[in-house]
């Protein structure tokens, strides 16, 4: 499932407004459309979108103050709640996956955790002293703290502090503009993050409070004892969109709103290398988002409204295909599901790069990838 801007694959039928319509293939009620705004007349956005571990639940915003909850089995979509603890636009999302904790963030500023209580979705804010909107937020692997990221120019790392009952933060600075993704190493004692300024930086991110003592994973020179330290900095020469550490944390990828998508070689022992970095240049439009589906292997989608595959072979990056035909789009209905050779030929290439064949085209410019993509129906 990919979120998309302008129709909400999956979203519930208590969404305001809307009917369900047939996807790729003539299956009915695939996704639904939002009602249209007041003044555009054009489809309200889903500005985010998270779904926890199973992938029975789904959490998504409408492009405003409210974060709705639906129930997914595979067939169908019910409603489950809307929370309404937010002011402003919510701008991410991020859903832990063993602690089924969902952490949400907003342009009001404020960041908070979402627990399940009892069938009650039960908030806890999050102390963040931004003075700007919040734009990204991203759980670390031990699930025991979070980054929230900001037009502050700043990073909050947010951890729970069981004396004073509430989570806390501390600040990573040193940005020119806003903070607009990060992502954390296997260790979490890495947090890199992309701005607008156009800068991809790695900072060390251990607390005392949380963390294990960390190891010296980058030699003697760069040290964990102090959290927030900048140890490394790459000129990305546009805006960064998202970012993610493959499995064994050995390479980031990001991707940048010139289309293209890089690769920086994060090896141990030494400081990474920025003329290591690898930039390929994407065959369609700017990519939003990516994941890592192996080590080898990314996914990535955004403003095309298709995703993109990417494969390591012979050490290098190279482009594995699209997932989805765009000429299969220009199917009259009454076509059905007969696909195209075109449609079979793109197929194919995806299936020889080991990824899933899709079941619908994307209509949209897709917002969020999900985090384990094998644990989802892609519709």
């Amino acid at each position: 499932m990919f979120g998309g801007q302008g129709v909400a694959p999956l979203a519930a039928p208590g969404v305001p407004g809307g009917t369900a319509s047939a996807g790729a293939g003539g299956q009915a009620g695939v996704y639904h459309t939002l009602k249209l705004d007041d003044y555009s007349k054009c489809p309200v956005a889903v500005s985010c979108v998270a779904v926890n571990k199973s992938g029975t639940r789904i959490a998504f915003s409408p492009s405003n103050s409210e974060l709705h909850i639906v129930a997914w089995d595979g067939k169908t979509i019910s409603p489950v709640a809307v929370l309404r603890e937010h002011d402003q636009r919510i701008t991410a999302l991020d859903w832990a996956p063993d602690s089924n904790m969902l952490v949400s963030c907003s342009q009001d500023r404020n960041a908070y955790v979402w627990k399940e209580e009892g069938g009650v979705w039960k908030p806890a804010l999050v102390h963040l002293n931004f003075n700007r909107a919040a734009t990204y937020c991203k759980w670390s692997h031990s699930e025991k703290k979070f980054a929230v990221c900001s037009g502050q120019r700043s990073v909050a790392v947010c951890y729970y502090a069981e004396e004073d009952d509430w989570w806390i933060s501390k600040m990573v600075e040193g940005f020119e503009s806003t903070v607009l993704t990060a992502a954390w190493d296997q260790t979490d004692t890495v947090l890199a993050a992309g701005s607008s300024d156009g800068t991809v930086r790695l900072f060390t991110a251990a607390l005392k409070s949380v963390d294990s003592k960390p190891a010296q994973l980058f030699g003697p020179d760069v040290s964990f004892k102090k959290m927030g330290v900048q140890f490394f900095a790459v000129n990305a020469n546009a805006w960064v969109k998202d970012m993610a550490f493959s499995p064994s944390g050995d390479t980031l990828a990001y991707v940048t709103h010139d289309a293209r998508i890089h690769f920086l070689p994060v090896t141990k022992g030494a400081p990474p290398d920025p003329a290591a970095v690898q930039s390929l240049r994407c065959s369609g439009l700017p990519h939003h988002r990516l994941i890592f589906v192996e080590e080898d292997k990314v996914i990535a989608a955004g403003h095309d409204m298709n995703p993109t595959a990417y494969v390591r072979r012979g050490g290098n990056w190279v482009e594995g295909g699209k997932l989805d035909d765009s000429k299969a789009g220009k199917q009259s209905a009454s076509a059905g599901s007969a696909r195209s050779a075109a449609f079979k030929k793109f197929e194919l290439s995806s299936s020889q790069v080991g990824f899933p064949r899709p079941s619908m085209l994307w209509r949209v410019p897709l917002c969020r990838l999900p985090a384990n993509p094998t644990e989802l129906p892609v519709h």
